[in-house]
């Protein structure tokens, strides 16, 4: 009895001490900046740097893989012109595992002509079935098709030829009370928890709820929400500027700049942007404009 009592007690000290020690990451102070930094410079060919600012940000923060950024996959072409061999491979095998890219995208890109002939790659190859079979357990589809629905049924009721503004109000309305249960039950519906693009065919819209952001009204109870699933790195970093500037559109006046269009004269207290824009997980102004100009060229934006 003393011996079981005894363990008990050990164990409980041990959870206890775990809680205690379980790290916390701060993806605003310690991670976004340094990432907007290396895609910018990874852009304009300054590698080296760009590996750096990289890897520094996943010294503080466990990697995620942005949207607009995919920045392991960033990470595993910078690996492969730098010629660090294992730690290319460390970043596909992520990306395979965590994200279920299809082994066939690494084949098709011939900056890994040189990894081919390695037994790694040979062996990556052989088990990709059983890797993107075993990363779709961990998708939730139900989840997955019920977003698709609803951002289906937001943007059919605005592209009508003629629109009912009531309709529109009440089904975004049911939309945000059933969004509060999903991000309270199953946190922000991003790639980990409904699946990434590799899942669904070449011509579907991975279902994401960008777009039912910026149809919520109830702006002060979202608003602590998001900033701590920002602040936490468990949803995409644009959300809590999403939020409040698409609720400006009406005033043609915006807090964070978050439309392409936008000039420095529509910003509100523009002298102090980079400092609202930093406080909430977005890049700075500057480095804005210029990813923006970048994009214009590269994409025909």
């Amino acid at each position: 009895m003393k011996k079981l009592a005894l363990f008990i007690m050990v164990l409980f000290s041990h959870l206890l001490f775990s809680q205690k020690n379980k790290k916390e990451y701060d993806y605003i102070k310690d991670y976004y900046q340094l990432v907007y930094e290396a895609q910018y410079n990874y852009e304009i060919g300054n590698d080296t740097l760009a590996y750096s600012l990289l890897k520094k940000a996943e010294i503080n923060c466990p990697l995620l893989n942005q949207e607009n950024i995919r920045e392991v996959n960033i990470l595993a072409q910078l690996s492969m012109k730098l010629n660090k061999e294992k730690e290319t491979f460390k970043y596909i095998e992520l990306l395979l595992k965590k994200y279920g890219y299809s082994f066939f995208y690494f084949e098709g890109d011939s900056i890994y002509d040189s990894l081919k002939n390695k037994s790694r790659w040979k062996k990556l190859k052989k088990n990709s079935k059983k890797i993107f079979e075993k990363y779709k357990t961990t998708v939730n589809f139900e989840l997955r098709n019920e977003i698709k629905l609803i951002t289906a049924r937001d943007q059919e009721v605005r592209l009508r030829g003629i629109i009912d503004w009531k309709e529109v109000d009440s089904i975004d309305r049911i939309h945000e009370d059933r969004l509060k249960v999903i991000i309270k039950e199953f946190g922000y519906p991003d790639d980990n928890l409904i699946g990434s693009f590799a899942i669904g065919s070449f011509d579907e819209i991975p279902p994401h709820i960008s777009t039912l952001i910026m149809h919520i009204k109830a702006i002060d109870y979202w608003k602590p929400i998001f900033l701590d699933l920002i602040r936490r790195g468990k949803a995409p970093a644009n959300i809590y500027g999403n939020l409040v500037d698409s609720l400006q559109r009406q005033t043609g006046m915006f807090y964070y700049g978050i439309y392409q269009n936008i000039t420095s004269d529509r910003i509100i207290d523009f002298d102090k942007i980079d400092e609202r824009r930093i406080a909430v997980g977005l890049s700075t102004w500057d480095l804005r404009e210029k990813m923006n100009e970048i994009m214009k060229k590269k994409f025909g934006w």
